[in-house]
C-alpha cells in the first residue's frame, strides 16, 4: 500500500505540476541565498517578483542592492538551480 506522501507526488509528477511547484519555491530559495551570500537587510532591499520561462524577475528600490546581485547573479542562479536539483532560472530581470 502506498502512502499519500508517494501517490501525491506520483499524481504531481503524472500531471505536469512539478515544475509549477518548483518555480513557486524559487521565491523562497533566491531570499534565502541573497541573506547567505550578503545578509539579512539585503534579502529585504530585494525581492523577487516571479518566474515566466526561465526568467526570475526582482525588484529593488536600491540601484546599489540591484548591481550587488548583478555581480554574484551567476552563482545565484547556480545556488537556487541546485537547491531545487533542476535547471529552473536561466536569468535574472531587474526592476528598479
Amino acid at each position: 500500500m502506498l502512502d499519500i506522501k508517494t501517490l501525491l507526488n506520483k499524481t504531481i509528477k503524472q500531471h505536469g505540476f512539478s515544475k509549477k511547484i518548483a518555480e513557486k519555491k524559487v521565491k523562497a530559495i533566491f531570499s534565502q541565498v541573497v541573506e547567505k551570500l550578503f545578509d539579512k537587510s539585503m534579502a529585504y532591499r530585494v525581492k523577487p517578483l516571479y518566474i515566466k520561462n526561465g526568467y526570475l524577475t526582482i525588484a529593488s528600490l536600491s540601484a546599489i542592492s540591484i548591481e550587488q546581485i548583478k555581480i554574484k547573479e551567476a552563482i545565484i542562479i547556480s545556488k537556487i538551480n541546485q537547491e531545487l536539483s533542476e535547471k529552473i532560472v536561466k536569468k535574472i530581470n531587474y526592476l528598479n
